[in-house]
């Protein structure tokens, strides 16, 4: 909320290092390291909540009404300035899955309004949401999708200053195992990954992967659906190095490597050996050596 006397942060990440960095969340902090300091990135309108707390000013009353309506969430909410002079009020609204299949973000911001307010004033404040606002990208099927369950509606003054919340229920894709054998698995389409680089599959287009220093790599695509039964698993691949598959942890079933390195890193060959497998299981894919990875196939 922002007053006469906010300051602004004495540090940016646009004033600090340019050189590559990591972010992590500390103490419910976030902070970006590099190699020569540690930023601590605060919630947009943190220095409002604080000049309100000393100051008195607007707040946020009553739950939000809420109602979804086609492809849009209609939110609202009231406003007043309890304080004793005029001030801003930027009010904004997260949202966030209450029970989602796959990590997601622990808010993600859908609107904001900014609101000047006289003293004891009121106003209503309403966002029209689209529902895809809320979708994600699923490496399962490739695509966006609305996941279906409840999703939380929260709104407040910043992302740590949340003072309004309700919940709504929305249809939408329900989860489901990776359909590998009519798909299969993208490389880059990893659930979870160890010593990976992400580099092109060609020279205008696509992704592959490939160990990072030309190291070991792990990849794992959880909850593959092998429906019947598949009896051959193949691989695009291009360089030289060694692909190799199992299941859940367990033994390697296949192994894969090109019987010469190929022209370049783009030209990809596709490699084949025998494979059983049946149900649903978690596909884990080691590659060692130089070798990039763009595709497998598990055909029915």
């Amino acid at each position: 909320m922002n007053q006469p006397a906010v300051t602004r942060p004495k540090v940016s990440l646009a004033q600090s290092s340019p050189t590559v960095g990591t972010f992590r969340e500390r103490d419910g902090v976030l902070e970006w390291r590099g190699r020569q300091e540690t930023v601590r990135i605060e919630p947009w309108g943190a220095d409002a909540v604080r000049v309100r707390a000393r100051l008195g000013g607007p707040v946020l009353e009553g739950l939000p009404g809420a109602r979804v309506e086609g492809g849009t969430a209609h939110v609202s909410c009231t406003v007043t300035n309890t304080g004793d002079r005029s001030a801003d009020e930027v009010v904004q609204l997260y949202g966030r899955a209450a029970d989602p299949s796959v990590p997601r973000p622990r808010r993600e911001l859908l609107a904001h309004r900014r609101l000047a307010l006289a003293p004891g004033e009121p106003a209503r404040v309403a966002f029209d949401i689209p529902l895809t606002a809320l979708e994600f990208w699923d490496v399962a099927r490739g695509g966006r999708q609305l996941e279906e369950g409840p999703y939380d509606l929260l709104v407040g003054a910043s992302s740590e200053d949340i003072r309004l919340r309700t919940i709504v229920h929305l249809d939408g894709t329900a989860p489901a195992p990776r359909p590998v054998t009519r798909r299969g698995l993208e490389g880059a389409d990893f659930d979870e990954r160890s010593g990976v680089a992400i580099v092109d599959r060609t020279r205008t287009a696509g992704d592959a992967v490939t160990p990072a220093h030309d190291g070991t790599a792990e990849l794992v695509h959880r909850s593959c659906d092998f429906g019947t039964g598949v009896r051959e698993v193949t691989a695009q691949v291009a360089g030289a190095g060694v692909l190799e598959l199992s299941l859940d942890g367990g033994p390697v079933l296949a192994t894969l490597t090109p019987a010469a390195p190929t022209a370049d890193v783009y030209a990809c060959t596709t490699l084949a050996a025998g494979f059983a497998a049946a149900g649903v299981h978690d596909v884990r894919l080691r590659l060692r050596g130089p070798l990039r990875l763009a595709h497998v196939g598990l055909p029915g």
